[in-house]
């Protein structure tokens, strides 16, 4: 939704993660200093400026030019290279990509996702792909397996279960929720700058949760 006090031909900054009014009472023509960035990404800015125009504000939607989706994939695009590592955009799939190679990941359909989700506590970075002519997928991430995991009990009980559950081992091909692109997004809270890997569930909690059938 639009800032609280917005209307008309108004602009909003963020500043340190906080969506701040500015007074646009005076015609602006230098619009170029003004950034198109989506209010869901405002969380992930600290530290420098970033300000946002509101397009049309009879509407919730910010309408972003290429220049936008651009300067809002770039600030995506640190995010994850912090957390996740060497992270690239693919233009054929409109999306950031990582390597799993710091976390590991689990892909289910929405029905199972929805359930192991119900069974886990705390943070849970779970990216939700959209599918217009299907089920959507869910993407668990999880820290990399523990040394005391036993990977032949884990891995026997993924392949025992009566529901579909693709495993995506080290340096796996992952996308990621990027600016432009609304079929993929994070289920709830995405990372921030201030999330580490140690904050994502344990390998062997997300694998007990997809398995509660065995």
């Amino acid at each position: 939704m639009p800032p609280p006090g917005l209307s008309g031909e108004v602009a909003a900054e963020c500043r340190n993660g906080r969506l701040q009014e500015i007074d646009c009472s005076a015609p602006y023509s230098d619009s170029g200093r003004f950034i198109a960035l989506p209010d869901s990404l405002s969380h992930l800015m600290e530290g420098p400026t970033v300000s946002i125009v509101l397009i049309d504000p009879g509407t919730s939607r910010y309408q972003l030019s290429h220049s936008g989706f651009q300067a809002a994939r770039d600030v995506e695009r640190c995010l994850y290279e912090k957390l996740f590592g060497k992270c690239s955009y693919e233009a054929h799939t409109r999306a950031l990509m990582i390597r799993t190679s710091r976390v590991r990941a689990f892909m289910v359909d929405e029905v199972l996702g929805e359930a192991a989700g119900a069974r886990l506590c705390g943070y849970l970075p779970i990216v939700t792909v959209v599918h217009e002519d299907g089920p959507g997928v869910w993407v668990f991430l999880t820290r990399p397996p523990a040394p005391a995991d036993d990977l032949r009990v884990l891995d026997r009980r993924v392949s025992r279960s009566r529901m579909t559950i693709v495993a995506l081992g080290p340096q796996a091909e992952l996308a990621l929720p990027t600016a432009g692109l609304s079929r993929r997004r994070w289920r709830e809270a995405g990372p921030t700058a201030a999330t580490t890997v140690g904050d994502f569930p344990a390998y062997a909690d997300v694998i007990g949760a997809l398995t509660d059938d065995v």
